[in-house]
């Protein structure tokens, strides 16, 4: 993952962070 804040960017927080739990 090179491109972290475009991701931010592209999808809300919230389903962010929840991604970011699932793929821990």
């Amino acid at each position: 993952i090179l491109s972290n804040n475009q991701l931010s960017g592209s999808i809300p927080p919230q389903l962010f962070s929840s991604k970011m739990n699932l793929s821990h």
